[in-house]
This record gives C-alpha cells, structure tokens and sequence, in this order.
C-alpha cells in the first residue's frame, strides 16, 4: 500500500473499530493519553489508550478481527472480497489508579520519538501521546530491543498495564500475540 492508501486504510479501520482521534472533544480537559495503534501480519489489530483524568484514569483496549482488514480497504477506496461479515470491535475497559498512571508515565521514554521505516511481514504500530495540550504521533514497524528499544518500551509499558487492568481472558487473548512481534 502506498502512503496515502495507508493513511486512508487506517482511517476507515478506525472508524470500524470506534476508536477516536486524540484531537476529538473526548479528550478536552484530560491530563495525559498514550495510545499505542498495533496491526500485525498475522494477527487481530488492537489498540491500547490510557487517559488521564484529575483523580486516576482509564484503560481501554480495542481489538477488530483480520477479517476487518477487506471491510477497511473497501470503505478506503480500495479493492477487496471480503469472506465473512463485517466484524465488530471487541472493547474493554478499567480504571487505572493515580499510581499506575504515574508509573506508566515515568516508564515512558522521553517523547517525541522519531518515526522510523515500515516493512512487511510484522507489526506496524502507530504511537500517538496527548501531552500538555500537544498532539504527537509517530510511526515504528516491530520495534524491538535491537532496532528500536525506546519505541518497544512505549508500547510495552501500555500493554503490560493492560494485561495487569484488563483480567478478561478475551482481553489477555487480544494482547498475547503481539509479544511475538516485540522481541
């Protein structure tokens, strides 16, 4: 896929997963948000968003199935034949404590990073952080210790606080396959 047929793709795959921009009113007034956007080769996408508020936060995990992937190419313009019924995004949520937020938030590496080259056959991951009022996003494509240990620890540090919010083995299910793409 070329760059702009991506950035429509991902487009439409948001908008069948429900998953709101950071520039969205949702977010007026929140603290901080981390939200880490995975689509694996082989696996369902999913995306982790961690928002603070003034007492705490929340957690949410999205996840939409492969089968999503000819329904968001169709709606982005492109060509596919789709096999099965549009999917619905699977959705989990917690609260998360003042402490964890913080936790996180000192896990987190210094930001913004920068973006690096997308490959195939992985995982692209889409980082975006809402800091002091500042939207940042950037790219990384499997990121691990080797080629990209600070891209790693960002998402890292959001799906180890999934996995510990998020106790639902359908969650932990959603989560699990993506260690894979990170070592």
């Amino acid at each position: 896929m070329s760059g702009e047929s991506w950035q429509r793709f991902l487009e439409a795959w948001r908008e069948r997963c429900g998953l709101r921009p950071l520039d969205h009113p949702i977010f007026s007034g929140v603290g901080r948000v981390w939200r880490v956007e995975m689509h694996p080769a082989f696996h369902d996408d999913v995306a982790v968003t961690v928002t603070e508020m003034s007492s705490g936060g929340f957690i949410e995990l999205r996840a939409l199935g492969r089968e999503a992937h000819a329904w968001a190419t169709l709606d982005a313009g492109g060509v596919a034949h789709p096999t099965a019924p549009a999917p619905a995004p699977r959705v989990w949520e917690a609260p998360v404590t003042t402490e964890q937020v913080e936790a996180l938030a000192a896990r987190m590496p210094r930001l913004p990073l920068h973006s690096l080259p997308v490959g195939i056959d992985g995982m692209i991951v889409l980082h975006e952080a809402l800091l002091d009022g500042a939207p940042l996003r950037f790219w990384s494509w499997s990121p691990t210790l080797a080629r990209a240990p600070l891209h790693r620890e960002y998402v890292v540090a959001l799906c180890e606080l999934a996995a510990g919010a998020l106790r639902d083995p359908a969650a932990q299910a959603a989560l699990h396959p993506l260690a894979a793409y990170l070592r």
